[in-house]
């Protein structure tokens, strides 16, 4: 492979990278943010697995967005929060220690 190959699949694996991060960040936001409008409506069941399903998904974003410092901290807020949330519902201190943390 020639030195400008290596290049062109270097700049397409860390594009493909933050795609990918993106699509894992929205994955997890959307099951936190049902989460959070059933709490605050009548009528709407909350579901715990919303919380974990999001603690898996930005989980994985921040594991793609080593070295994108920019990106990461956003990241590490949003999976901070829904640590919290999760610790206070479940009463999971491993949750509440991993949100102080990170946030």
């Amino acid at each position: 492979m020639e030195v400008a190959d290596r290049a062109a699949v270097v700049a397409a694996t860390r594009s493909m990278a933050r795609r990918g991060m993106a699509y894992l960040v929205s994955l997890g936001s959307a099951p936190f943010a049902r989460y959070e409008l059933a709490e605050v409506s009548s009528g709407m069941e909350t579901h715990l697995q919303d919380l974990s399903g999001a603690v898996a998904f930005l989980s994985s974003a921040l594991a793609l967005a080593a070295g994108e410092a920019p990106v990461r901290s956003g990241h590490l807020g949003m999976l901070g929060r829904v640590l919290l949330v999760r610790s206070s519902v479940m009463g999971h201190e491993a949750d509440l220690d991993e949100a102080v943390r990170l946030l």
